[in-house]
């Protein structure tokens, strides 16, 4: 969604149920959006919503198991597969976002461009981090 000069929106998640509509499959609905701020020179513009079907996100699935869906940007040089890129394209933010899924004793590495911002929002589990050629 891009709010340009102003949008009315509401979220109203549901839990997932069962084929027979009485059970609930997962009672914990969770969301997650992340807001990015337009230049000042698009902030005017026409407000715009792309609805995100989980079906038109690519999904990769690592050697170990784990899961990453693009979400936005790319992520290059998947062994087997190459470069994949997001279904959301923001023509006023390089944005790289990512959903994943890892088991344990996963090993995952993201490189991140310099002068960049990165954020990690753990939903369950461990992680441990390692920053590798961190300038100070």
């Amino acid at each position: 969604m891009s709010a340009g000069s102003g949008i009315f929106h509401a979220e109203m998640p549901k839990p997932l149920f069962k084929p027979n509509k009485t059970e609930i499959l997962d009672p914990e609905v969770r969301g997650y959006q992340l807001w990015v701020n337009l230049p000042s020179s698009q902030k005017m513009s026409d407000p715009a919503y792309k609805n995100l079907a989980n079906e038109a996100t690519p999904k990769v699935t690592l050697d170990d198991g784990t899961e990453v869906r693009v979400i936005s940007g790319e992520v290059k040089r998947i062994p087997h597969l190459g470069n994949i890129r997001g279904p959301v394209v923001e023509p006023y933010a390089d944005v790289k976002y990512l959903d994943i899924s890892m088991h344990d004793s996963s090993d995952v590495t993201f490189t991140v461009k310099e002068g960049y911002t990165a954020f990690i929002y753990l939903l369950d589990g461990e992680v441990m981090l390692v920053l590798k050629d961190l300038l100070m």
